[in-house]
């Protein structure tokens, strides 16, 4: 029986140091990184690295509060600490290095600079940039962390520091005001960006940046609005000769193009020049230009050059300008080349290597993907949580209520009476209007707004207004003193659940409940202003989500079919969704 290999390191003294299982480690010694990295690398540690993977899943099968993790850090010395299983990495990189200034003296490690990898539970190496995730929720193969410094952490930075001189603050500043709603854009503008930029061609003529010479639309596909058009083109006045049969219109007005050209005599005339320094060239005249297309041109040219040379090689620039003809399309389609013969004009043409050309276009650089990407699809990769799955918001069978706690950081006298009116709208429409007694402002008690609304009667669009008025002042001239929109379903049509605070805003002067409705949503970000605490209600665990739009469609199918058969005892056979 082959003996089962263990893992071997050097001491301090030099000495090796047996180890078989997590608690051989000694707290405090460093290692040599080089031993380290020949260990892990040896594959007959499978059988040892599985032990070590046993070992963390029964710290979390058992739910206890802390685990032994050994973490290498840049320096080459390898740490075990005892390490709380709800820390979360960020955390834990901010307490790790705080101890590390007190056993070491040369340590000047940035943290901002820094990230935890380690092992997965298939063998891959885990770059863990997502910092708020808890320990308990990584999903580490052994319970070994490596502090390591990304590649793309200079670039990284340098972009950041561009954008801190253009905001005028510190990113990281910007990024802590963001809720999960201005997260979810970020990364959504940021991954169809990168879809657009994979999309598109990066070479040849297929490159995005590539000027290809107008190609004139068929006048059968057109539909002709004067209005539009600040000037006359050739193409419109061939509408306006044959606009009773769009359909012939093209074969007409190639017809009258080519008596025009046959009595003018002209054609198109291509130069050529040996090398891209030379500064004289060589023109050829081509008559023949009737049903060809580019590739006949450029072949028709050489030819007459006397140019053994591939007319794939080749391509059309138009003289005077950075444009070029190269699609397969009739030489008469393209803009320059019809609007010349049009007026009389001979076409100028430059016979061109695509080599030269393409050398002027190169690939543009690849989209740089910032860390919280990368922390975003491995939290997709991993989840800390299995998702449960939410309930559908028509199953509510109450009216709407909701509390309201308190009311704090009033602008007012302690004798001065005032009171909250809470609004349900739909836009401008106002569903229903409830209001607390009128008290002092240092006597505030919590509220129930009970409305005359059921909770499965609440569009997807509605929003509750909460005003702050003075009691004070007479009827006529009511006016509110602060005011916050709420929107009840947020960014993933998600009812809004449990206790909220919100910091009030100061409408403008002279402003309604009907003007005010209209302003944006969300609190106050001045903590000084009028702050309230609401309660909505909730179902402990689960997200209340607005029906889909297939569910609305069947339950809209449902309304229909019932306002058919009013008056029949028939019972139809419907879906249960439609009849909860």
């Amino acid at each position: 029986m082959r003996r089962r290999r263990g893992l071997t390191l050097l001491d301090e003294n030099k000495r090796k140091v047996p180890v078989n299982s997590l608690d051989d480690l000694p707290p405090l010694s460093g290692f040599s990184f080089t031993e380290v990295g020949e260990a892990l690398r040896d594959h007959s540690l499978v059988e040892h690295h599985v032990l070590w993977a046993t070992y963390l899943r029964n710290q979390s099968a058992y739910s206890k509060s802390s685990i032994n993790l050994d973490i290498l850090l840049p320096n080459g010395y390898i740490y075990s600490i005892l390490t709380p299983l709800h820390w979360t990495l960020k955390h834990l990189k901010e307490q790790l290095l705080k101890y590390v200034k007190i056993w070491t003296q040369d340590c000047n490690i940035d943290a901002s600079c820094f990230i935890f990898s380690s092992v997965g539970d298939n063998g891959e190496c885990l770059e863990l940039y997502d910092e708020e995730r808890s320990l308990d929720t990584v999903h580490m193969f052994l319970p070994f962390l490596v502090m390591t410094k990304p590649s793309d952490i200079d670039e990284e930075m340098s972009i950041t520091e561009k954008i801190e001189i253009i905001l005028g603050e510190p990113l990281v500043d910007l990024v802590s005001r963001l809720n999960p709603e201005l997260k979810n854009f970020r990364l959504e503008l940021f991954e169809s960006t990168k879809r657009a930029d994979d999309e598109r061609g990066t070479s040849g003529t297929f490159h995005y940046a590539f000027p290809e010479e107008t190609i004139l639309p068929n006048i059968a596909d057109r539909v002709f609005s004067p209005n539009l058009h600040s000037e006359v083109h050739e193409e419109d006045v061939e509408f306006w000769w044959y606009p009773t049969l769009p359909s012939d219109a093209d074969h007409k007005a190639m017809q009258a193009l080519r008596k025009k050209v046959e009595r003018s005599k002209i054609g198109i005339e291509i130069w050529y020049r040996e090398t891209e320094e030379s500064e004289q060239g060589v023109s050829v005249g081509i008559k023949d230009i009737f049903d060809k297309k580019p590739c006949d041109i450029i072949g028709a040219a050489l030819e007459i050059l006397g140019r053994r040379e591939n007319p794939a090689d080749f391509i059309l620039q138009v003289v005077g300008r950075k444009s070029f003809i190269t699609l397969h399309k009739p030489i008469l389609k393209f803009e320059y080349i019809r609007s010349c013969f049009e007026n009389y004009r001979e076409p100028k043409l430059l016979l061109r290597r695509k080599k030269t050309i393409f050398s002027q276009f190169p690939p543009p650089p690849k989209i740089f993907t910032p860390s919280y990407i990368r922390s975003d699809r491995f939290a997709r990769k991993y989840p800390c949580t299995t998702k449960v799955a939410p309930v559908c918001f028509w199953e509510m069978d109450q009216v709407l209520s909701i509390n309201m706690r308190g009311i704090s950081n009033v602008q007012e006298y302690d004798s001065a009476k005032i009171y909250v009116k809470a609004v349900l709208a739909v836009g401008r429409h106002i569903l229903d209007v409830k209001s607390t007694p009128a008290v002092p402002s240092n006597a505030f008690r919590h509220f129930v707004f009970d409305f005359n609304v059921y909770m499965k009667d609440v569009p997807e669009s509605a929003q509750m207004c909460f005003l702050l008025y003075s009691a004070n002042k007479k009827e006529v001239d009511e006016e509110p003193l602060a005011y916050v929109n709420v929107r009840l379903f947020d960014w993933r049509n998600v009812f809004c659940q449990g206790k909220s605070t919100f910091y009030l805003r100061r409408p403008p002067k002279g402003s309604s409940v009907a003007s005010v409705l209209l302003l944006p949503c969300g609190g106050s970000t001045s903590h000084n202003s009028v702050r309230i605490e609401v309660e909505f209600p909730e179902i402990p665990g689960k997200e209340l989500e607005f029906p889909d739009w297939e569910e609305i469609e069947k339950f809209n199918k449902f309304i229909r079919l019932r306002r058919d058969i009013n008056g029949e005892s028939e019972r139809l056979e419907l879906d249960p969704i439609l009849v909860r």
